[in-house]
């Protein structure tokens, strides 16, 4: 799941990066935006992710215990440090940082399209603009929307001890359906 989340949260913060520097600074883009450096940085995003999600490949185990078999994590010592880590690391690196940068890129966008707007004063470039206005907070929001809820869990989990129940089997799945809900979204939105 860790390596599924980054990639797909990498690959939407670059994409808010690359319209941030299409918008802004087209003539830079020029340069910037060929094929070559696409490919580039779509294989950094696949090798970070892969770098962020192959420790948690080597310390994943089974526990077996009254019949039941689940998947853990199986930490170094002191375990109760290294899994704290691992879930601030996740929290900063998955979430925060995800969101700061696709707010910070699509607000100077829309900051831009409004200035180059009172310029031209052109109808189609105000079509646009109000295109782009309403699909950037929509963008933003089911991003927040998705991911906020299994951040969230793995908090409250790691501040409270929650013992396994159903309710709390099924709130788990749900919240990691909702980040590849944002997943499945996401065409749909960058479409309209």
């Amino acid at each position: 799941d860790y390596y599924n989340m980054f990639t797909s949260i990498f690959t939407l913060t670059t994409m808010s990066v690359d319209r941030y520097i299409a918008v802004c600074h087209p003539v830079r883009a020029l340069d910037f935006r060929t094929p070559r450096n696409a490919k580039i940085v779509n294989i950094c995003n696949w090798i970070l992710s892969s770098a962020i999600g192959l420790p948690v490949m080597f310390m994943a185990t089974t526990k077996t215990e009254r019949g039941s078999t689940d998947c853990a994590l199986l930490f170094p010592h002191p375990s109760w440090y290294w899994d704290n880590l691992l879930k601030i690391c996740v929290f900063i690196f998955a979430f925060i940082m995800p969101v700061l940068i696709i707010t910070v890129c699509y607000g100077m966008m829309i900051l831009r399209l409004k200035s180059v707007r009172m310029l031209s004063g052109s109808k189609e470039k105000d079509r646009n603009l109000r295109r782009i206005t309403r699909m950037v907070p929509v963008v933003v929001a089911v991003f927040i929307v998705c991911w906020t809820p299994i951040h969230i869990y793995v908090i409250i989990k790691a501040l409270i001890n929650i013992p396994a129940s159903l309710f709390q089997t099924v709130t788990w799945h749900v919240c990691i359906a909702l980040g590849y809900t944002n997943s499945c979204l996401n065409p749909i939105l960058y479409a309209l």
